[in-house]
Order: C-alpha cells, then structure tokens, then sequence
C-alpha cells in the first residue's frame, strides 16, 4: 500500500472517528454545564463545534498508528534537517504572513469593504494568540512535517507538493453551514449518529463557485506556499512562523472588523480566505517568502 493511499485511508478515520465522538462530546459539554456555572457556556455552543473538535480529537488520535504505518524509523527520514537559524525563520514567517494580513485590512478598509466594529475586545488578543500557537504547530507537525516528508519520498517535488496542498485546502475547506439555525432543522435532537448526518452538509461550499474560486485557491496557495516554504529551509520553523501569522491576522480581523456589505464576491467573502483580493496578496507574498527563504 503506498504512501498516500495510507494518508487517504488517515483521513476517512478521522472523518469515521470524529462523526463518532462529536455527540458524545455534544453530550459530555452539556453534562459539565448541568454540574457547575463556571461551564455553563457549553451548553450554548454549537453542534457544528463539537464535531469540529471531535474532528481534531480524531486527527490527533490516529497520528500514532499512522506513523505505525508509514514505517517513519527518524525525522531525518522526513527530510527534516536541524535548522540552526530556526529563531530568525520563525520571526520572519510570523512577520511576513502579518504582514500581509495587514496589508489585507488596509486593501478593505480603504477600499470601503469592511469597516471596524463599534465595540473591539482587547480580550480577542489572548484567545487569538493561543488559537494560533496551536494551530501552527499541529498542522505543521501533521501536514508539512509528517505527510509531506512522508510522500516525498517516493514522489518528486512538484507531484507532492501539489497534492499536499490540494489535500491541505480540501481539509480546510470542508466544514459544516455557519446557519446554526439550519443545522439545527436538519438534525433535530442530537443522537448516536448525529455526527455522520451532518457528515454529508460539510462539502457545502464546494457548490458555490465564487466560494470555490476564492475560497479554495486561496487555501491551495497557502498550502504551497508553507510547502515550498519547508522544501527551501529543510525544516518547519518557517512554516510555522507563517502559519502562526496567518491565523492570529485572521482571528484578530474577524474580531475587529465586519463587512460594510453582505456579499461582496467575488472580491472578498466574509473573512479573509474568500475573494480575488485575499487570493491576489497571498499569492504576491509567496514571491516574497520564496526571496526571503532562499536568501
């Protein structure tokens, strides 16, 4: 079985898995909020959240026997290498990705887009840094350090690359509707297989095109720019520090801005992943990691 028919076998677990736990997470959060108040805003969280973290929970479950099954002996084996500059790429990639989120608010904000909005919460700053500290080095580690190494070697660059990043944006891409009130009509009562029902809505973009055009590439070019980013410096610092960038931008603008329009495609969508102007600056920032990482 090659390489990356074990990676597609990896990810319909984790789809498996993660539709499994999603209720029992759903009921688990109701529990906690019935025995204290300290937790009692659990049982306002969404459906589509628990199965989103049970979907992590998942990922991160069968990490272990997927690199059980790759048969990866060491990390030198992933074509990682000791990066002995790894402070300076770390900055340089959280800076350039902030970079390029704040040249992003500037675009929508002069541009009459998005406008801020009347209460900011300072207290966004905290969970959106801690959002990003997390995500960056998971999906590093899983993405660019794990599954990439893991194809490179029996792929050449480009092959790999390519579908490392089609793969990174598919994962990204597929959620459940933002409509809480339409999840909610179209599971009714929460039961053991609640999760599998809503397995079949997570694909609902896909049948946007403006969705999919400036949604999707968008994820697929950074997926190759963190990449290349790793191929240049032969180690996830770079990444990370890009990946880690990207998020906090993101978090802190969806906390701090909001649209002056409901749609505005197919120049930007409802957060900075959607739209040509997303897609146009982080395909010119790209250029800019690849001078830098090579320089």
């Amino acid at each position: 079985m090659s390489d990356i028919r074990r990676l597609a076998l990896y990810f319909v677990g984790v789809l498996v898995l993660g539709a499994l736990l999603a209720p029992w997470l759903w009921w688990g959060g109701h529990w906690l909020a019935g025995q204290a108040a300290a937790f009692a805003f659990l049982e306002k969280v969404t459906f589509t959240r628990y199965f989103n973290r049970a979907m992590l929970v998942a990922a991160i479950a069968l990490l272990w026997p997927l690199a059980r099954s790759l048969r990866v002996r060491s990390v030198a084996e992933l074509g990682l290498q000791p990066n002995p500059r790894w402070s300076r790429d770390l900055l340089l990639g959280a800076g350039l990705a902030l970079a390029s989120v704040g040249a992003m608010w500037l675009v929508l904000w002069l541009g009459g887009f998005h406008e801020l909005k009347p209460e900011r919460r300072i207290g966004i700053i905290g969970q959106a840094l801690a959002t990003a500290v997390t995500v960056s080095l998971l999906e590093e580690a899983l993405f660019r350090g794990g599954m990439l190494g893991a194809v490179r070697r029996t792929a050449s660059l480009w092959p790999a690359q390519l579908f490392l990043a089609a793969l990174f944006a598919i994962v990204h891409f597929l959620k459940p509707p933002a409509d809480r009130a339409a999840v909610e009509a179209l599971l009714g009562p929460i039961h053991f297989f609640s999760g599998f029902e809503l397995l079949p809505h997570i694909a609902w973009q896909f049948q946007q095109p403006w969705l999919v055009l400036g949604g999707f590439l968008t994820l697929f070019v950074v997926g190759l720019i963190l990449g290349l980013a790793r191929e240049d410096t032969r180690s996830l610092w770079l990444p990370i520090g890009l990946h880690f960038g990207w998020v906090l931008g993101l978090k802190l603008f969806s906390g701090w801005m909001m649209p002056t329009q409901a749609n505005q495609l197919p120049w930007i969508g409802q957060d900075l992943l959607v739209g040509l102007i997303p897609l146009a600056l982080i395909i010119a920032t790209g250029f800019i990691v690849r001078r830098a990482s090579r320089g």
